[in-house]
């Protein structure tokens, strides 16, 4: 079966199948056109084969993807191939594709300083609202803050 038609396929699949929306189908079909000129000798079903994906993974490693981009292609290509499979138009062709890993961010977070700016600025705020606040007051105490309350003359 021809490449093409054969991904038309996939793509009505999962319209109808998958129910996925319209902006996820036309990332598939980029995806695919970013594959196909990747590999232009892939004119047919038969002509695909189980190193397509990693071939894949490496072009595009090497054109300095980010691995998030590359991983979203690789799902892309990936599931195509499995849907080749499970409809019986081409057998054995998808096993053992290793992706590479996601970006990992550090998480953002306040210094020290800035908890007990936040802190000293929150609670002064309390309680000159509420003077008679003592069972906030208790609770603080109980949960051993007031030692690091800052108070200033003003």
């Amino acid at each position: 079966m021809e490449i093409g038609e054969a991904f038309k396929k996939y793509l009505d699949f999962c319209l109808i199948e998958k129910n996925l929306l319209p902006n996820t189908l036309a990332d598939y079909k980029e995806d695919f056109s970013f594959f196909q000129k990747q590999f232009p000798y892939i004119k047919d079903t038969e002509d695909m084969n189980k190193e397509d994906i990693n071939d894949f993974i490496y072009e595009m490693s090497i054109a300095g993807l980010k691995p998030s981009t590359i991983k979203r292609r690789v799902s892309c290509i990936k599931n195509f191939y499995i849907f080749i499979q499970t409809e019986g138009i081409k057998n054995n062709i998808v096993s053992n594709i290793l992706t590479p890993k996601s970006e990992r961010y550090l998480p953002e977070y306040l210094s020290i300083e800035e908890v007990d700016k936040l802190l000293n600025s929150f609670l002064l705020q309390i309680l000159l609202q509420d003077l008679e606040s003592f069972s906030f007051l208790f609770l603080l105490a109980y949960l051993d803050l007031l030692p690091h309350l800052q108070f200033r003359d003003q």
